[in-house]
């Protein structure tokens, strides 16, 4: 678990882990090629020096982000909807996850639910705020959101690889940036503008 970072945390014991403007990109898993978290873990990536997380690969479910949740450890998950340097991103389904009912927190793949197609007209993208559901999730970023956030991210996780979260995996808590208002969003703002 977690190819470029690994949190630990269990049901006992809690650990979160806090970063700031990280660059979560080109890293593989077979579930959660940039972010994975069990089914005890938790995440918060905020807006304000939070983190770029795209073009990551998953072999069964989660290009970019994987968590899941369980009745017996209720944990949330909070996904920013834009990045360091104010460009967007936008949250697609890609594939779907399941625990067993044997209390199993390894999350299994559940294959009756599609892979993110960029031609699939009924895609939507989905907002993820204080969710406790089972996600798999895909990252669509712009090629030029993409470039503000390379040139502004510091923490760059790249080119890692692991069963489970290739860039980051947490049995704990991961906490990327702060809740502060959003300084970088007004200098994207001007650039665009010229």
């Amino acid at each position: 678990m977690g190819g470029g970072v690994y949190s630990e945390g269990n049901s006992e014991y809690f650990s979160t882990l806090s970063m700031e403007n990280a660059l979560i990109t080109d890293n593989t898993a077979d579930q959660g090629g940039g972010l994975w978290f069990c089914a005890t873990g938790a995440v918060t990536v905020h807006e304000t020096a939070g983190a770029a997380i795209f073009d990551n690969t998953a072999n069964d479910a989660g290009a970019d982000f994987v968590f899941t949740s369980s009745s017996e450890e209720v944990r949330q998950a909070t996904l920013a909807n834009n990045m360091p340097g104010g460009g967007s991103v936008s949250w697609y389904k890609d594939g779907g996850i399941y625990l067993l009912a044997s209390g199993d927190f390894y999350p299994s793949v559940n294959d009756s639910v599609p892979r993110y197609d960029e031609k699939d007209e009924d895609n939507r993208p989905v907002v993820v705020k204080g969710s406790s559901s089972n996600l798999a999730l895909k990252a669509v970023v712009s090629a030029e959101a993409k470039a503000y956030a390379q040139n502004l991210t510091r923490l760059v996780i790249s080119g890692n690889s692991a069963t489970y979260g290739g860039g980051v995996a947490a049995n704990g808590g991961l906490i990327v940036g702060s809740a502060a208002p959003h300084q970088e969003h007004h200098c994207h703002k001007e650039m665009a503008g010229r």
